[in-house]
């Protein structure tokens, strides 16, 4: 593949740089995070076997002190949440510090109503 000319601002070494957050829950994620990204990004609800997602971010914690990373310089955004008052706080509880909804493709009719409600738990 050739590609024509192109430019891309802006530039990857902006200082400060946007977030690198990093999705995944695979055997690999937390040292990609780790090497890499400012947080993680798992997605709310998916049931796999194996730890519960406080006990991963405990996990993610402890191997970032271990490879002598501050762990609270590790940011938690949880994609998918549900935006319900108790689910929130058991999630800030948890180590998440932040939480990002899901919506349905449809129209504003139906999304406007969503995120009113949304809005009341800010």
């Amino acid at each position: 593949v050739n590609f024509d000319m192109c430019w891309a601002w802006p530039k990857p070494a902006q200082k400060p740089h946007p977030p690198i957050l990093m999705g995944g829950d695979g055997p690999t994620t937390f040292d990609r995070v780790l090497e890499y990204c400012d947080g993680w990004m798992p997605i709310s609800g998916r049931a796999a076997e194996g730890p519960s997602l406080p006990e991963k971010i405990q996990i993610l914690k402890r191997r970032a002190e271990d490879v002598g990373r501050d762990p609270d310089s590790i940011n938690i955004t949880v994609f998918g949440a549900r935006p319900d008052p108790e689910n929130l706080a058991r999630m800030e509880e948890q180590g998440v510090d932040r939480v990002l909804f899901s919506l349905p493709s449809e129209g504003t009719d139906t999304v406007t109503p969503i995120l009113d409600d949304c809005a009341k738990l800010l």
